[in-house]
């Protein structure tokens, strides 16, 4: 291996020159803000898969050592939709990376909407609104919370054989939506046993309803004004969605802005956010590829505060946070496109520092920060630990990095007990 090169599992490895030395001089001291500024993005050989990274690699910084590692390379992964992948980009999951388990973030109607609505969100969680819902505003919110509490103790899932070379589902979501299976969440390593079918590789994608009915009901439903209300309800039932979906986007959505979008699933959508870690923690899941649309928003808040469990220092998860804005710039003005439709103006496209910034803040002030945060839903101390155990890489030199990234490599095949042996 060359001297400038540092392996992370896959056939392309990492220039270090283009790791950033965001870690200050003084051995356990905090990284420095500004660190998170002027960053590199690792490039990769798809056609249409947008915004894809190793987040190991994007949280690894150099050192006078070699580069230090906070989250184990070639396990955890995001990226945007894989509705467009093509076959080439389908054989580099496979081949290259090896992803065994995709996480779905988007709503059931996000990649299927068609032509007539912008294909991303939030057109997919107001598109999934009926005009009976507009008027849901009668039920306690107690009943909207049960109801909540009792889709996160579920999931969809859908199993494939990986075929390299050939297009198959789940990356055809309506196909794989359409033959999933609703699975209760504890019963998750029982379905990864399942689907071992005579030894060949599958592999395995879970459907997470991120913006759910609890989002629906307090983010969309119930800021509506009476008026507006009624205007829905009467554009829903000529078939003119297109229009109810602009009203909402410009008349409710955007007048909080990004960081309100942000503030709105941190407070709406915490059981699935927990799905999600449950999901990463399971057996034989690894490694795994997390998306929703653009894997910009629901994707950067759940990365965010799998990092934060984690330990990363905070300018890492900052700076993998910003590294969107690069990873979407070849698309923006298709994304701009998109939001017009829903109403939002250009500002939802980016991903900018400081509302990931402001968002952390929000989480440490309103829940004591992450382990609050996921505590308050019901996360138990085994089941971070276990995180922690699946995905921490504990400060290694360059050597060991090259060790370690081969071993996961060697074990993504087995599962959570060997990973953490």
């Amino acid at each position: 291996m060359a001297a400038d090169t540092i392996s992370n599992g896959h056939t392309d490895p990492i220039p270090v020159n283009s790791i950033p030395n965001v870690l200050s001089e003084k051995p356990g001291a905090p990284a420095p803000a500004e660190s998170a500024h002027n960053l590199k993005v690792e490039s990769h050989s798809f056609e249409n898969i947008v915004n894809f990274r190793d987040v190991g690699a994007s949280t690894s910084v150099k050192t006078d050592q070699g580069v230090r590692q906070y989250i184990k390379h070639g396990i955890l992964f995001r990226s945007g939709r894989l509705d467009d992948a093509s076959t080439s980009d389908l054989e580099t999951l496979t081949a290259t990376y090896n992803i065994r388990t995709i996480v779905d973030l988007r709503s059931e109607t996000e990649g299927k909407i068609g032509s007539m609505l912008a294909n991303t969100f939030p057109a997919g969680a107001i598109a999934a609104v009926k005009p009976t819902d507009m008027m849901s505003q009668v039920l306690p919110p107690h009943v909207e919370d049960r109801l909540s509490k009792l889709n996160a103790k579920h999931v969809s899932v859908a199993s494939e054989t990986v075929v390299t070379g050939q297009r198959k589902s789940p990356t055809d979501t309506r196909l794989a939506r359409k033959r999933s299976t609703v699975v209760a969440m504890d019963d998750l390593k029982k379905e990864l046993s399942k689907s071992k079918q005579g030894g060949l590789t599958t592999r395995t994608t879970y459907f997470v309803n991120f913006a759910g009915s609890k989002y629906r009901y307090y983010c969309v439903i119930k800021p509506c004004p009476f008026a507006l209300k009624l205007k829905l309800i009467g554009w829903m039932m000529i078939g003119r969605k297109d229009r109810a979906i602009r009203a909402v986007g410009s008349q409710v959505l955007q007048p909080k802005g990004l960081q309100g979008l942000n503030y709105d699933f941190l407070d709406y959508c915490g059981e699935q956010i927990i799905q999600v870690i449950r999901i990463m923690i399971a057996s034989a899941t690894y490694p795994i590829l997390i998306h929703c649309t653009q894997g910009k928003d629901r994707t950067g808040l759940v990365i965010a505060i799998v990092l934060s469990l984690c330990d990363v220092p905070r300018p890492l998860i900052i700076q993998d946070y910003v590294k969107t804005q690069k990873g979407l710039e070849a698309q923006r003005e298709v994304m701009v496109q998109e939001m017009a439709k829903t109403g939002l103006d250009a500002t939802f496209s980016d991903a900018p520092e400081q509302v990931i910034v402001d968002t952390l803040k929000y989480l440490d002030n309103k829940y004591g920060g992450a382990e609050g945060y996921v505590k308050k839903y019901e996360l138990q101390d085994d089941e971070i630990r276990a995180l922690r155990a699946i995905f921490v890489a504990e400060g290694l030199s360059r050597q060991s990095n090259v060790v370690n990234a081969n071993t996961v490599v060697a074990l993504k095949q087995k599962g959570y007990d060997d990973l953490v042996a």
